[in-house]
């Protein structure tokens, strides 16, 4: 088998006195599709922030393609599960989708036409280039999510990690999110947090539950009952 991408071994993470992840050991293979489920509180995102090195594990070490993931970031995008923003700053759509390319901006505020034209690109591919001049806090929940997209995807990074990306979307605008994901598998690796396993089952090659510890799910065990946030860990790792 081939070096894995992400590699994590015997991580625990802990904020003040209480510890959220627990000897974890985790795998993530090129162009693999994994889901990351697990209830409230268990630790997903803190996972997705240990992956990126906006911290630090207690103990363990966590591996990107075989560097410190501080060293690596720049191959990894990110959507988060909401844009915590002032509704009434009037940051663009482009503008927003520009800044997953930040390190490319000079210092007299331009950002090189090609960077400029990707942007444009990902904009047509997501259904949303007719907003490229809307601000963000005009936008509804599902077009917001497609900017944030653009905007991970905007340095053609390697791993795209989402954390609950369609949550509180409506029906259209989730399916929408859903297809554009199976759509990357394959080009890059993906980790997605989410509850909404009905669509996905059939595309990811494993799904983890993240309660603490990590348990490996075998994907024909996956039920309904995981969506209502009733979790059955299986094999510790």
């Amino acid at each position: 088998m081939n070096q894995p991408i992400i590699d994590i071994k015997n991580v625990s993470f802990q904020y003040r006195e209480s510890l959220i992840l627990k000897d974890i050991s985790l795998s993530f293979q090129k162009g693999g599709f994994y889901i990351l489920m697990g209830p409230n509180g268990g630790g997903k995102t803190t996972l997705l922030k240990l992956i990126m090195g906006l911290v630090s594990p207690k103990s363990g070490t966590i591996r990107v393609n075989g560097e410190k993931p501080k060293e690596m970031c720049c191959t990894i995008g990110y959507v988060p599960q909401t844009l915590f923003f002032d509704s009434l700053f009037p940051l663009t759509v482009l503008e927003c989708v520009l800044m997953g390319q930040l390190s490319k901006l000079s210092w007299y505020g331009k950002y090189p036409k090609a960077v400029k034209e990707s942007a444009l690109k990902l904009l047509s591919s997501l259904g949303i280039l007719g907003l490229k001049n809307r601000t963000i806090g005009s936008l509804s929940g599902g077009q917001r999510q497609r900017t944030l997209l653009a905007r991970a995807l905007l340095c053609d990074p390697d791993i795209l990690l989402l954390d609950e990306p369609t949550s509180g979307l409506d029906m259209e605008a989730s399916t929408f999110i859903q297809n554009k994901l199976q759509e990357l598998k394959g080009k890059k690796t993906i980790l997605l947090v989410t509850h909404s396993l009905a669509e996905m089952t059939s595309s990811i090659d494993q799904a983890i539950c993240i309660s603490t510890t990590a348990s490996l799910i075998p994907s024909n065990q996956l039920c309904k009952h995981y969506a209502m946030g009733v979790y059955h860990p299986g094999v510790e790792l």
